[in-house]
């Protein structure tokens, strides 16, 4: 994972991190129930409570994950927290944003790039280093298929730029039509 992007990353998963506990905690039951119902050996007892405690220390990492980010957001200027809570946990594009807090896209954009940084160092700042967040979360697959996303939807936008310029536009017209294809798309 490309440190500067660990600030994206952790935003992106941000909104569904209670949903991810739910579901694991829906998991953790689901197997207790049915091997309840199915009479498991001993053997099997034992590997079906291995799984249920990686499945309960996965929801404990999400936890500590949801905490890092709070206490990220709750360092920021309550500006910067609003844009990036409007980009990533509410999923507005930039023209709303643009919208919501009265000001033109272009400011919106660049609000939401200075936003970012600032996380970024307000998370090196809180000790939430690089070097940290890739031992504690590189391998959760949750996170690193955010991450393979976020690298996909930059590719897919630099393939883009490249095919507008073999199709003739010049650099204004550029900048005009890729003003909303943006890395993390609003859904």
């Amino acid at each position: 994972m490309i440190g500067r992007e660990w600030g994206k990353i952790l935003l992106t998963v941000y909104k569904n991190l209670d949903a991810i506990c739910d579901c694991l905690d829906s998991l953790v039951v689901e197997k207790g129930i049915s091997s309840r119902l199915q009479g498991f050996s001993t053997e099997k007892t034992v590997q079906l409570m291995e799984t249920m405690l990686e499945l309960t220390e996965r929801k404990i990492k999400f936890i500590n994950l949801k905490l890092i980010i709070e206490n990220a957001l709750k360092a920021m200027d309550e500006k910067s927290r609003k844009a990036l809570l409007f980009r990533y946990s509410d999923c507005y594009s930039f023209q709303t944003i643009a919208l919501l807090t009265q000001v033109t896209l272009r400011t919106a954009q660049r609000k939401v790039a200075i936003a970012e940084k600032r996380y970024e160092f307000k998370l090196n700042q809180l000790g939430y280093t690089d070097g940290y967040l890739c031992e504690k979360y590189g391998n959760e697959p949750l996170i690193t298929g955010v991450c393979q996303r976020l690298n996909s939807d930059k590719r897919y936008k630099k393939n883009r730029l490249a095919k507008l310029k073999a199709d003739g536009y010049d650099n204004y017209i550029l900048s005009t039509k890729l003003k909303n294809c943006n890395v993390i798309s609003a859904r």
